[in-house]
């Protein structure tokens, strides 16, 4: 959505150019930060929902099954794993052929599946052994097997192992937050898990935008020929209206994982079979 590709990049998914998207394929940081604004507006569907309930809740309900302080240390390390997930990604795309990316990135659910059998106590059963590898081996046959050319991260076109080690890093972190989101800020004992996960997100958001913005300066302070450099400018042309759709889209994604997470195990969360639950 962030590219047009180009002659040298023509199997990118974002493309090294200023002109692309307005220059929001080349700010990664900008990306993620903008979805987080996006978690954080939902806290207002929230806090509707607390204010029509008001009168229907009963004192013994749970919302919040966690003594407060908890919250104040997950909250922030979990809102930074996911961040820094979503940053690292975005890194990625940039020296990537998007069919590479793909089957990188669905690796996830062998890394949520090994991380959640010591932290939750997760079952290893046949089902789910099979279920998760039959998944990421179709993935990676889909997307392998167009036999895309190849997408130069330099201007000598030679390949460079840095994208992939990117994309990695995010499939790791992002397994992480998967199963830290259920252990550290999801409990049986809610009353209503459909509500607290709207809390969950908005508040995610929240802490991301009060706690990360640094980030810009630090990024901008970098020497510009550095290609972690970001500049610290309003969006120019369409890349206000790319940003509020890539949030929106982004925002929307994250919802309904939470609320899958939830409702099963985590690494079913993660393969697009529904019927496996």
């Amino acid at each position: 959505c962030f590219a047009q590709p180009t002659a040298n990049h023509s199997n990118c998914s974002l493309a090294c150019v200023d002109t692309c998207a307005a220059g929001i394929g080349t700010r990664p940081w900008l990306i993620t930060y903008a979805a987080r604004l996006a978690w954080a507006s939902v806290l207002a569907l929230w806090c509707g929902w607390f204010m029509a309930t008001r009168e229907s809740r009963s004192p013994s309900d749970v919302i919040l099954a966690y003594p407060l302080r908890h919250y104040v240390l997950w909250l922030p390390i979990m809102s930074a794993t996911v961040a820094a997930c979503a940053y690292t990604w975005f890194i990625s795309l940039n020296g990537m052929p998007v069919s590479a990316n793909t089957a990188v990135y669905n690796t996830t659910p062998v890394f949520v599946f090994i991380i959640s059998v010591p932290v939750l106590g997760e079952k290893v059963t046949l089902k789910k052994v099979l279920a998760t590898a039959c998944a990421v081996a179709g993935v990676a046959v889909v997307a392998l097997d167009s036999n895309p050319p190849a997408c130069p991260s330099t201007a000598s076109g030679e390949f460079e192992f840095a994208p992939y080690a990117w994309c990695l890093l995010s499939v790791l972190l992002y397994s992480l937050y998967e199963v830290g989101v259920k252990k550290f800020l999801q409990s049986p004992a809610e009353t209503y898990p459909v509500a607290n996960s709207l809390l969950l997100l908005g508040t995610l958001g929240l802490v991301a935008l009060l706690l990360f913005w640094p980030m810009f300066l630090l990024l901008n302070s970098l020497d510009p020929t550095i290609d972690l450099y970001e500049e610290l400018a309003w969006p120019k042309g369409g890349g206000l209206q790319l940003l509020l759709v890539n949030s929106a889209l982004d925002m929307t994604f994250n919802l309904a994982l939470i609320l899958l997470i939830a409702a099963t195990s985590r690494e079913l969360a993660h393969l697009p079979q529904p019927t496996a639950f």
